[in-house]
């Protein structure tokens, strides 16, 4: 998966389950860049495996490639593989995305963090809590506001700054 400086949304390499995201039917991959169609404004990008996300200038998330552990950030238990890109159709304005083996860390704009896929409620017990409707997010219930987080294959990492009270306040931009 490939932005270029137009924020257009290119991909190239193996498609199994979807994470192409080219419609379709075709296991096939793709040997040279393909543009994906419908999404412009193009902020980040995030290819994990079988699964691929994009995040928009707005802050709008977009899915697509295996759903296993609703990692994609919807629950359908039919929809195994999503083979064109999916808006996560809840109301979180992202800024950054660390993706895992099987869970999904997300950074709004006001420095919230949510986690969604395998077991995020069991394994980060307490800390999170459901925040988005019928949807399978959610949300770190902490006093603090994050500026950073990364994940690996099974832990999280998420980093506090103080505030800076010379900042101004500004919509920030995205960052992967």
């Amino acid at each position: 998966v490939g932005m270029e400086e137009s924020k257009l949304l290119f991909v190239w390499g193996r498609n199994e389950t979807g994470q192409l995201g080219i419609g379709g039917k075709a296991r096939e991959g793709q040997n040279q860049p393909y543009l994906i169609t419908g999404l412009s404004g193009v902020a980040g990008v995030k290819a994990s495996g079988d699964s691929s996300f994009v995040v928009t200038e707005e802050g709008e998330m977009f899915s697509w490639g295996s759903n296993g552990f609703n990692r994609l950030g919807f629950s359908d238990p039919a929809q195994k593989i999503q083979r064109t890109p999916r808006a996560l159709g809840a109301k979180i304005q992202i800024s950054s995305l660390a993706t895992a083996k099987s869970f999904v860390l997300a950074l709004d704009l006001q420095g919230d963090v949510f986690a969604w896929g395998l077991k995020v409620d069991q394994n980060f017990g307490k800390l999170f809590a459901h925040g988005e409707g019928d949807l399978p997010i959610f949300k770190f219930e902490s006093p603090r506001k994050f500026a950073k987080l990364a994940c690996s294959k099974r832990s999280a990492l998420l980093a506090a700054f103080p505030p800076d009270p010379t900042q101004k306040k500004k919509k920030k931009n995205c960052t992967f």
